[in-house]
């Protein structure tokens, strides 16, 4: 199914299509999403910078309006300026009486009436010009000493507005503290005196956290940083970290790169393993840190949403279109499967189909020349067919002539030989005759006819062994023979014949050539055409026949090499030299007798025996003739 729609047109348009929609709808998503975080990241930057100066805006102003309300406390309330004139003055400092006590209790109460009214004023005494606290609404502060110029943060007419407070820890109460504390003056204005405030810092944090309009995301850190203090560094002041005592416990980049006096903003992970855009700033006259910071999936939403919408918009665009581009594959693709119906049809040879054309279109003209081809096909087909019973009625009537000839050679071959033999007969009898009555002179010219004869009756009876093997019926006839006596009966033929031509013959073989299953008379036969055109084409030359016994890919078999130093074999005329009738020299004016026929016998003597015959020859070298038979040939009719 997978392997036929990847051959689908349908399959090859949509695939793609659907492929580069969704690549493009990623990347506008993703370069959306990209732009939009960026315009956002700048935002959302500018929004915190905003909140940031704004609540150090309100804090500065929240420490004013503390400050200017201990100013007032100290120097404006008639009834608490005259109490504190009364306990500061020098003789009820040495000896604080009962009517001393008295006062501190009035006072006490007054300063618990403006606690109550004032929740950031957690606690309000009354000090000496050394700092020793002799009245308080806090008694565990009573006869404590106050440090007021290491930590307090003195407040008179001219810093009421700009005050700088100190954020430290108390060493009375343990806790981190604003002390507020501003002078007495009697009637004379001198100083007599101190009033100090401890606020409420509960207050403060409550007051950063507020109305920041940060969302849930969103928080703003207090960081108070002060060197005088050994137990802790930096104090941070939100609802989350308050009384937090250590830096190494609560950190982030922005914490670090303010608590070293820098300024900026930057994408981090927050101390509580969050990822945050955040904007810190030192604020150097206060030694404090101001961070305001949101989450970035809270910043960064909207820019999500939008590539989110951005990709269901752009997938409900790109389904629509598919669903365009499936119709419109469809229709091209239908009329080209037709096409290929028809192309197919016409492979498997049914040449009748025609391809139905309704367009003008590259398709349409596809189609016609389809039809086109088909026709030219039919008509070609049907040439072919004509041209092929044609041809089957000329190989009939040829081979019915050559099978007629052959009948006619045998039968005349069979008519031949017999007054030939009579000849030779009569001949050999005359000799005989004529050598008893002693007239031998005339034996010479019976010779003649004798020889004269029996190469005729050779050529007859090539003649007749090539109308067998055309009209396939030579057999086998097949023996087990020792394979030396053969040699020494065709070489004892062929002595004289050698001899004629001044000749030497040479025999070699091996000691273990054995006996072999063969046609005897056949592989004579060949052997003696082989050494009898060797002697013919060799004059006052060697030739010599080796015979030698191997076992080539586990089967035995018998060569026969008859190597000559005659004239040799053109090297275009060797192809053709084992056709019937065909010879080296086939001119009128040639040299050498012969009909041609007794390589072409020997040839298919050769391959009915399951064999071969080969030849190696150079002009005016000599030639080779190598007959390659199996020892054990199996009966195979021509």
């Amino acid at each position: 199914m997978i392997k036929l729609l990847k051959k689908s047109i349908k399959f090859k348009i949509l695939i793609p299509f659907s492929l580069l929609s969704l690549a493009t709808l990623s990347v506008m998503s993703i370069v959306a999403y990209a732009a939009a975080r960026n315009q956002l990241k700048i935002g959302v930057f500018e929004k915190l910078t905003v909140v940031a100066n704004l609540k150090k805006y309100q804090l500065q102003h929240w420490m004013d309006s503390q400050a200017e309300d201990v100013f007032i406390l100290a120097n404006d309330l008639p009834r608490i300026k005259i109490d504190a004139e009364k306990l500061l003055s020098p003789g009820i400092q040495t000896n604080f009486s009962q009517d001393s006590t008295t006062v501190c209790d009035d006072l006490v109460k007054h300063f618990n009436r403006i606690s109550t009214a004032k929740r950031n004023f957690k606690d309000i005494s009354l000090l000496t010009i050394n700092g020793e606290i002799i009245c308080s609404n806090n008694e565990n502060l009573m006869g404590q000493y106050q440090p007021l110029i290491s930590s307090a943060t003195f407040v008179n007419h001219e810093q009421v507005n700009q005050i700088k407070p100190k954020i430290y820890l108390s060493p009375i109460t343990k806790q981190l503290t604003i002390t507020l504390f501003a002078p007495i003056t009697n009637a004379t204005r001198n100083q007599i005196g101190y009033v100090s405030v401890n606020l409420e810092l509960k207050e403060l944090d409550r007051f950063i956290q507020g109305s920041a309009s940060l969302g849930k995301g969103g928080n703003v850190i207090l960081i108070a940083k002060n060197s005088n203090l050994l137990e802790a560094t930096n104090q941070v002041f939100t609802n989350s970290l308050m009384n937090i005592k250590s830096s190494n416990i609560i950190t982030s980049p922005a914490i670090v790169n303010a608590l070293q006096g820098k300024n900026g903003q930057e994408l981090y992970i927050n101390h509580q393993g969050i990822p945050v855009l955040g904007v810190y700033d030192f604020w150097d006259e206060n030694n404090l840190v101001l961070i305001t910071e949101i989450s970035q999936d809270q910043a960064f939403f909207p820019a999500i949403k939008l590539a989110r919408v951005i990709l269901l918009i752009g997938l409900f665009c790109s389904g629509i279109a598919l669903v365009f581009v499936y119709f419109l594959s469809e229709k091209i693709a239908k009329p080209i499967q037709e096409i290929t119906d028809v192309a197919i049809a016409l492979c498997r040879g049914d040449l009748t189909v025609k391809a139905t054309v309704i367009t003008e279109d590259e398709v349409g003209i596809l189609g016609k020349s389809l039809n086109t081809m088909s026709a030219h096909l039919q008509e070609t087909f049907q040439e072919l067919i004509n041209q092929k019973q044609m041809a089957e009625k000329a190989q009939q009537e040829a081979e019915n002539a050559n099978r007629a000839k052959s009948t006619f050679l045998a039968n005349m071959s069979h008519e031949l030989r017999t007054p030939l033999n009579a000849i030779l007969g009569y001949s050999e009898f005359l000799q005989e005759e004529l050598t008893d009555r002693g007239e031998e002179d005339l034996n010479e010219d019976l010779q003649k006819i004798q020889t004269a004869g029996k190469n005729l009756l050779d050529i007859v009876n090539n003649i007749l062994d090539i109308s067998k093997l055309e009209t396939g019926d030579m057999e086998l006839n097949l023996e087990t023979f020792q394979v030396m006596p053969m040699i020494e009966e065709i070489v004892a033929a062929c002595k004289l014949l050698v001899g004629q031509n001044k000749n030497q013959l040479k025999v070699e073989y091996s000691q273990d050539i054995g006996s072999m299953y063969g046609d005897l008379t056949k592989i004579r036969q060949c052997l003696l055409n082989l050494l009898s055109n060797a002697a013919k084409f060799t004059k006052e030359g060697i030739i010599t026949f080796e015979i030698n016994r191997e076992n080539f890919e586990d089967q035995d078999w018998i060569y026969f090499q008859v190597k000559d130093t005659g004239i040799g074999i053109p090297l275009e005329q060797q192809n053709e030299l084992f056709s019937t009738f065909k010879q080296v020299d086939s001119s009128a004016t040639r040299k050498f007798d012969g009909a041609g026929l007794g390589l072409a016998i020997a040839k298919q003597y050769c391959e009915m025996m399951g064999g071969t015959i080969t030849l190696e020859s150079e002009l005016g070298k000599g030639s080779t003739f190598c007959l390659k038979l199996p020892g054990q040939i199996k009966n195979i009719k021509a």
